[in-house]
């Protein structure tokens, strides 16, 4: 994006320039040698005077921040199989996965809790699991208080220090609402964490929904950045272009 800012500034500053030259005249054609009649003179002074540019300035400038206002408010997201043509197999095996379970069961979210003795504090976990299964848009919870009876370190590490679980989301893994149902979850993780036998834990996440809600962040923050950039390369252009420096 950074080398998209550059380019176009020297684009701006080289070839237009050089093109209007090599047009001249053409390139307003056919407004130039046209008389320009006293109304719309009268007209251009008025809209030129200070007061009266003052207002409209401030007045397209409200214009432009009340339309571009819904755009904090635009959740992202990916359609990487939604977007596939009717009939390829992953679509199909995604359908299908969904008509057996739910839209989540694709790509869980895992959630990955370090601590000591977990191996004593199992009620702990399981109140941690049931309290995320409650949030609006997850669909089930496997964790430690749902693993087989089997004794098998899927959910929870053999040395006591690591445990697991799998939030599967009602809605498709790289969806914007099932980035925003993670974002409730982690925004909430650490309320429940606290003054519990879990207090203290480290908790951090994986699968699709936490890449793209990492993604998504990562646009906005670079879109803010560029959009800076691009206002600063406008600036300069009108200064030179208006010989102000």
């Amino acid at each position: 994006m950074a080398l998209t800012v550059l380019v176009t500034l020297a684009v701006g500053l080289t070839f237009f320039p050089g093109l209007l030259a090599l047009l001249g005249p053409v390139a307003f054609w056919p407004s130039v040698g046209r008389g320009e009649h006293d109304p719309r003179r009268r007209l251009w002074r008025l809209v030129t005077a200070r007061p009266v540019a003052a207002v409209l300035s401030v007045a397209t400038s409200t214009g432009l921040i009340l339309l571009c206002a819904g755009l904090l408010q635009t959740r992202l997201g990916f359609s990487l199989v939604r977007g596939q043509p009717h009939g390829a197999e992953v679509k199909v095996a995604q359908q299908a996965a969904e008509q057996g379970f739910t839209s989540g069961i694709v790509a869980p979210t895992e959630v990955l809790v370090e601590s000591s003795g977990l191996a004593r504090k199992l009620p702990g976990l399981g109140r941690l699991e049931r309290a995320v299964g409650s949030t609006r848009g997850v669909a089930r919870v496997l964790g430690s208080t749902t693993r087989p009876k089997r004794t098998l370190p899927v959910f929870l590490a053999k040395d006591g220090l690591t445990a697991r679980f799998l939030i599967v989301l009602r809605d498709e893994p790289l969806d914007a609402t099932a980035i925003a149902t993670f974002n409730r979850i982690r925004d909430r993780l650490p309320a429940l964490l606290h003054g519990s036998p879990l207090a203290g834990a480290h908790v951090s996440y994986a699968g699709d929904t936490a890449l793209a809600e990492e993604t998504v962040a990562s646009i906005r923050h670079d879109g803010v950045r560029v959009g800076l950039a691009v206002l600063l390369v406008n600036l300069v252009l009108l200064a030179i272009f208006l010989r102000r420096i």
